[in-house]
């Protein structure tokens, strides 16, 4: 029985990883395009029990960004990707960005 607690544990850290690497690979540029967007950056911040991570994309109304947390660095990642390809990012206006212009 634990041997198959292992396995199970195992695949789903695999999966992470490589749904991660596929994310950082273009995924998540192509996701935001998806969205209609141009990824012109990101920031991600590590905290103790949170990562936050900050999207900024060029839309043809104007530069936005969305924030996505999650519980690491791979998660964030791959969450990322995945709320922007499925249009659940909520995009705002990057109001400091357009003010420096």
């Amino acid at each position: 029985m634990s041997r198959q607690l292992d396995k199970k544990i195992e695949d789903r850290s695999r999966k992470l990883k490589d749904a991660a690497v596929l994310a950082l690979y273009g995924g998540l540029e192509d996701s935001v395009g998806h969205a209609g967007g141009e990824l012109t950056g990101f920031s991600v911040t590590v905290g103790d029990y949170e990562c936050l991570m900050v999207l900024k994309a060029a839309f043809p109304g104007g530069k936005q960004v969305a924030f996505v947390g999650a519980s690491g660095l791979p998660e964030v990642f791959v969450k990322a990707s995945r709320e922007a390809v499925r249009d659940e990012l909520r995009w705002e206006e990057d109001q400091w960005a357009n003010d420096r212009t």
